[in-house]
């Protein structure tokens, strides 16, 4: 059986290989958060026994996530600081590990070992280095917004954060959510290859409508170290606004209301027809074929540049203004829109047929030959998909009475012309032969 002195030196020898051999801690331990910039703390729940000259107080960190342990610092009870780690690092009288101005560099794996001539600790502790973000700032503002045209209103910025935060566009205290088509919303986050620090940045492009005019909109960063939120900004909204837009379709004779709405107030407003510039914005009270055309206003401004417009069409029943006869033709003419279709009772020639879409109005011709010493009723019917109307005339017959042709009126007019002329000399010769017997008569002379 061994000595007591060999068991003595023994077990000297074995705990001396134990001080010498490095720690193979289990990665599962209390994590320490610890602020940017500031000290961290990380605690050792071990101590030296007091008055052991022989005691070792270790504190060692992993540098990789695979090891090996770096010595940091021993205490001897004197003091031996690293020189990775000189002068930030100490040791408190706990046997806590102090890491002054913490950095992103300080986080990882540390491990704390208490030698003593009877035991031998270790305790493994994970830090974990956080900084809040700076407060969020908007910039890049937009001067105004256009209803109806995606405007980028603002880029926020969280700055030097870890770990990043994230950003959130509020409009009036309420969370935007990006759509895709009126709120889109992009974020990005770039690390500072110094610092490690991250910096989130967030674009909010956004599709005004008249009801933010006096929107609130504001970016709220959050992060485990708490919530900030930016300055709230209010963006003027300029717009044109019209009623009614699109294609519209009266009735001849009903009204149509006109409503127009810009903002700023002050902007001047343009109002053409059909491309050609009007003196003033349209009153429609009472609507005639005339008002269907192409409506459109216009203002052109600094800060807003926009047009709305409409398309009047004017639809009414046709209605016959005229039906007339001028020898052989006859004419009917009607308004009504859409184009009126006409109908005549007759066979007869017809002429082209006219149409003016601007005020509706319609004609159409027909050639009729009546029997001489007779009459005719004539109907000319006009109908769209409104409505109809129908007026008759009676047509006369376009020659001279009896069906006398054009040859026997010639031969008519040289009888009657000789007529006239026998009579004519008849009436000489009966004045001479009676101013002879009365001897009143004298011959003309020979030189006269």
């Amino acid at each position: 059986m061994p000595s007591s002195s060999a068991l003595t030196l023994m077990f000297l020898l074995l705990f001396g290989i134990a001080a010498s051999m490095p720690l193979l801690a289990q990665r599962t331990a209390e994590t320490v958060s610890g602020l940017y910039g500031e000290t961290i703390v990380v605690p050792c729940p071990y101590h030296l026994p007091p008055g052991d000259s022989l005691g070792l107080l270790t504190w060692e960190k992993y540098m990789s996530n695979d090891g090996p342990l770096t010595k940091l610092l021993e205490k001897l009870p004197g003091l031996t600081q690293a020189d990775i780690y000189v002068p930030r690092v100490n040791i408190s009288g706990d046997s806590s590990l102090l890491i002054s101005q913490g950095t992103l560099k300080d986080q990882g794996d540390y491990v704390c070992q208490v030698k003593s001539t009877n035991s031998y600790e270790s305790y493994l502790s994970s830090v974990a280095v956080n900084k809040k973000p700076a407060l969020p700032v908007v910039g890049d503002q937009a001067e105004f917004l256009e209803e109806g045209v995606p405007t980028l209103l603002g880029t926020c910025v969280a700055s030097d954060a870890h770990p990043a935060a994230k950003l959130t566009w509020q409009k009036n205290g309420r969370p935007l959510v990006s759509d895709g088509t009126h709120v889109v919303i992009t974020s990005t986050v770039a690390e500072d290859s110094s610092t490690g620090l991250s910096t989130t940045s967030s674009t909010l492009q956004y599709n005004a409508t008249r009801q933010d005019v006096d929107a609130r909109f504001s970016c709220l960063s959050s992060h485990q170290l708490g919530t900030e939120e930016s300055k709230p900004l209010t963006v003027p909204v300029h717009y044109l606004s019209l009623s009614p837009t699109g294609s519209i379709v009266k009735m001849v004779g009903e009204p149509l209301v006109v409503k127009m709405e810009v903002r700023p107030n002050d902007t001047t407003v343009s109002w053409t027809k059909d491309g050609e510039r009007m003196e003033a914005a349209p009153a429609l009270g009472n609507l005639s074929y005339e008002d269907a055309g192409s409506y459109a206003c216009e203002v052109s401004s600094a800060g807003l540049a926009s047009r709305r417009s409409f398309d009047l069409v004017v639809e009414g029943s046709p209605v016959i203004t005229s039906l007339t006869q001028n020898g052989t033709r006859l004419a009917c003419e009607a308004q009504g829109v859409p184009r009126p279709v006409f109908v005549w009772n007759v066979n007869a020639a017809h002429d082209e047929s006219s149409y003016n879409e601007r005020d509706g109005k319609a004609t159409s011709t027909v050639t009729v030959v009546v029997p001489n010493g007779q009459n005719m009723s004539v109907t000319c019917s006009v109908s769209n998909r409104v409505g109809a109307d129908v007026r008759t005339i009676v047509a006369v017959p376009s020659g001279p009475p009896g069906g006398t042709s054009q040859a026997t009126l010639a031969t008519t007019c040289v009888l009657t012309v000789l007529l006239v002329l026998a009579a004519v000399a008849g009436t000489m010769t009966y004045w001479i032969y009676w101013s002879r017997r009365r001897g009143s008569w004298t011959p003309p002379r020979p030189d006269m």
